[in-house]
């Protein structure tokens, strides 16, 4: 009985033979070579169900000899099998083949490995990264390029490079030029090209507003430059939306300095700084809404507030233990509005809120008021509450 423990699971791998990491059609009839192996050589036969999926179809548009099953003879870590693409004429996009193997290890199926392949239509050549414009450091005069998608290259025009022939070449120019590479996969050829751009590389931090704000706000940032947004950051990262994006907000907690960079090739580098002022400012929470209570009782306004520099102002100031701080104690004689005006240090900051506070008459009046009656004798009284309700009588 062969346990995935002491099997060990399989691995599949591809041997390409262009370089690349997928096929493309019609470009080469030397085959790539799938690799089942194995962590450790058996000491016994052991085989697992070879399956074949994704969107390309065998026959049509790859081809090999692929039997059922895959077996590992005793001793042997490795078996390859060929596959060649196909050039089926067909405009279909990409398409996958999806390879499987899979066994029963006596508790059913499972898939032991997998592996999914690209098949490309045509051959794709493309500069890293893909931009129309590079721009290069004037007076430095020198870009790193790069490109993929191909197995051997010819950069032009050829003066220009260290090397015309690779894939990463330096070129070296002192006016702007546009520069060309010709990738090559067998019989099939692509070409791309990008202009390089001698500059000295710009950049003004541009606020879209008033750069004093209270605390909480934001403001959008826009980094103007003329190197189409090249190596571009900004620094504090703290308190902003995206630190690589040209265009970012704002939301610093405290006043903050913020620094935009741009970059071109060859290293030269254009900086601008740009100040948010932050004014500090704090609002307390109501405890309540508009509330009722009986008279010469008390109620809590707001919660407190310390260490603040925000000015607080609460109208009027009748029945207020201290009408100049945020968490404010009421004991009105009557139904009263009270207005918090809240108010930054220096003036920039302002919030109002207000609470209404209704205040029921608490008088309770006997009658009748003045009553002579004999020793012994007996007379029913009654109180009279402002309230509406029954009032407890104490001797």
């Amino acid at each position: 009985f062969i346990t995935p423990s002491t099997a060990g699971l399989p691995e599949i791998a591809v041997q390409f033979n262009t370089g690349l990491d997928y096929l493309v059609e019609g470009c080469s009839n030397v085959p790539a070579l799938l690799q089942f192996s194995l962590p450790d050589a058996m000491t016994a036969a052991v085989s697992f169900d070879l399956s074949l999926g994704g969107t390309a179809t065998q026959g049509l548009d790859y081809q090999g000899i692929f039997p059922p099953t895959i077996t590992f003879l005793q001793g042997q870590g490795t078996v390859s099998i060929p596959l060649t693409v196909l050039a089926d004429g067909l405009a279909e996009g990409t398409e996958t083949i999806v390879i499987a193997l899979k066994k029963n290890f006596g508790c059913g199926e499972i898939t032991a490995a997998t592996l999914t392949l690209e098949i490309r239509e045509n051959l794709e050549v493309e500069i890293v990264p893909d931009q129309d414009v590079l721009f290069v450091c004037a007076g430095i005069n020198t870009a790193n390029l790069q490109v993929t998608g191909a197995s051997s290259y010819t950069w032009s025009p050829a003066g220009i490079f260290d090397n015309p022939n690779i894939a990463n070449p330096t070129a070296t120019v002192s006016t702007n030029t546009q520069v060309t590479v010709t990738g090559t996969l067998g019989t099939c050829v692509d070409t791309a090209s990008v202009f390089l751009q001698v500059i000295s590389p710009t950049v003004i931090a541009v606020p879209a507003g008033s750069t004093q704000l209270c605390e909480g706000e934001s403001i959008l940032l826009t980094a103007v430059n003329n190197v189409n947004d090249q190596g571009l950051s900004w620094s504090p990262q703290s308190g902003l939306s995206d630190p690589a994006a040209a265009a970012t907000v704002a939301t610093p907690s405290a006043t903050t300095t913020y620094t935009v960079t741009v970059s071109a090739q060859g290293g030269c580098t254009a900086s601008d700084d740009i100040t948010i002022t932050v004014e500090p400012f704090d609002f307390p929470q109501f405890v309540a809404a508009d509330t009722t209570l009986c008279q010469n009782s008390s109620v809590l306004l707001a919660s407190p507030v310390s260490n603040s520099t925000t000015v607080f102002t609460w109208t009027p100031a009748a029945g207020l233990d201290n009408p100049n701080i945020a968490g404010a104690t009421a004991t009105p004689d009557q139904t009263t509005t009270y207005v918090l005006n809240a108010v930054s240090l220096n003036g920039l900051c302002t919030q109002s809120e207000s609470v209404t506070v209704t205040v029921l008459p608490a008088d309770v009046q006997i009658l009748p008021e003045n009553l002579e009656i004999c020793l012994g004798e007996s007379v029913q009284i009654a109180a009279a509450s402002s309230t509406g309700g029954p009032e407890p009588w104490t001797s």
